[in-house]
């Protein structure tokens, strides 16, 4: 399908909040990385409109140990200051792969079989290649989602995503704006991931959110 067109099926929910409700529904996913506590992750729901999760594993998946979902962190370069990163991220890692080396692992992976790749870092979108490492996902017949926290994710970007073939997009959301604010260590990065995920689903980019759980943000799920 022509990159202009691998969004036009999708009808987006008309706010932030309508794609929030309606997006935010599928599996529970326990992260337990050192230094993080638990975390909902709903950035599989099933979608009546796509058909079954690709993640679902048949036998002959896991006779063959097929990389069916792959999450990859592409860099560890960060503009926010999450108190809880497993990842410790802010700076890129040293020897991080470029361009070339990432377009081969995509193909790698699909020769192996995967389904879906979901781009993390740190925030992918702040490698220059971002957007085609998406369209080399999407060109090789993978879904490709990313997860985000939303800071400086532009409209101009969404929609340069949209067009390279990204698929779906979770953005994290903890809590009330004042203890977001206070967890990812930049005041307004709620009301920004607020309008991202609103622009992702006006750009035909499934939208969910993902909500980092600890005794603060605890009472308002």
């Amino acid at each position: 399908m022509p990159s202009s067109n691998r969004a036009a099926a999708r009808r987006a929910p008309e706010s932030a909040a309508g794609a929030l409700k309606a997006s935010v529904k599928g599996e529970i996913m326990l992260d337990q990385q050192p230094g993080s506590e638990a975390r909902i992750e709903s950035g599989d729901a099933p979608d009546p409109r796509h058909g079954e999760s690709v993640r679902r594993r048949s036998e002959g998946d896991r006779s063959d140990r097929v990389p069916v979902h792959v999450v990859w962190e592409i860099t560890l370069a960060c503009n926010l200051r999450c108190s809880h990163c497993g990842s410790r991220a802010g700076r890129p890692r040293k020897g991080e792969l470029d361009t070339a080396e990432c377009l081969d692992l995509v193909h790698q992976l699909a020769a192996l079989g995967t389904r879906e790749i979901s781009l993390i870092g740190g925030e992918a979108y702040l490698r220059l290649d971002w957007l085609e490492i998406i369209a080399a996902v999407s060109d090789a017949g993978i879904k490709c989602g990313l997860q985000t926290g939303g800071r400086a994710l532009t409209r101009t970007k969404i929609a340069a995503a949209a067009a390279a073939g990204l698929h779906a997009a979770g953005v994290s959301v903890d809590g009330p704006r004042e203890i977001h604010d206070e967890l990812r260590g930049i005041r307004g990065s709620y009301d920004q991931c607020l309008r991202v995920i609103g622009d992702l689903a006006e750009e035909g980019i499934r939208p969910s959110a993902n909500t980092q759980i600890n005794r603060r943000s605890a009472p308002h799920m």
